[in-house]
């Protein structure tokens, strides 16, 4: 398998149909997608395969105008998927050798530079705490987030799952207080009030965590 980064040639170029901004280069048989006349066949480029974190100071270009760069293991950067131009797959990225134009030397094929240019290997799940937290009917559940697929659509759509659940806590809570301020010296539903409070801030908490780390 090829490393996270590494010194590559390019051993082909293909024209997208329809397309006149962009081309496929091929790399050890790998299409990606570049702009077009960036490169020229039998160039000796820089290639970042899918499953790599890219800091923001190599390929800043990777993050959106309107967003910010994302933080993994203190390294502010964007993650590499594969990607597809008019239907056609990307696997990867490809730099010119000028982004490293500190390198002791000319570089040669093959040559793993991945710790050089501070690439990291994403992980494809991130593990969030369980939370134990009450139920209206004075039960004890547990909020289970593990494993949560950080791909960017998979991500979102749990996202949005957690949210819709804080709502109706959020509302639960609401009814409660409702009850609450009919009767406030009520003991019972003075003790379903905070249970309800209880349950809606624990799971807020867990879901800004999650937004956090996702987004």
């Amino acid at each position: 398998m090829l490393p996270l980064a590494s010194i590559q040639q390019i051993s082909e170029i293909a024209v997208i149909k329809g397309a006149f901004l962009i081309e496929h280069v091929f790399i050890c048989g790998r299409p990606v997608v570049v702009r077009r006349r960036e490169f020229h066949e039998g160039e000796g480029v820089i290639y970042l395969r899918p499953g790599s974190f890219i800091p923001t100071d190599l390929a800043p270009f990777l993050t959106k105008p309107d967003r910010i760069p994302k933080t993994y293991k203190g390294i502010r950067g964007e993650w590499l998927w594969v990607a597809h131009f008019r239907g056609q797959p990307s696997e990867g990225l490809v730099l010119p050798l000028s982004r490293v134009a500190w390198w002791p030397g000319p570089p040669e094929l093959g040559t793993d530079v991945t710790d050089l240019l501070g690439i990291r290997k994403w992980e494809p799940h991130v593990q969030i705490k369980k939370r134990k937290v009450e139920s209206s009917k004075r039960r004890e559940t547990t909020s289970q987030l593990e494993d949560i697929p950080t791909h960017p659509w998979l991500a979102r759509v749990k996202l949005s799952t957690l949210w819709s659940v804080l709502m109706g806590l959020a509302q639960s809570e609401g009814q409660a207080r409702l009850k609450l301020l009919k009767d406030p010296d009520n003991a019972d539903l003075r003790a379903a009030f905070e249970r309800a409070r209880a349950e809606h801030e624990a799971y807020r908490e867990v879901c800004l965590r999650a937004d956090r780390v996702l987004l």
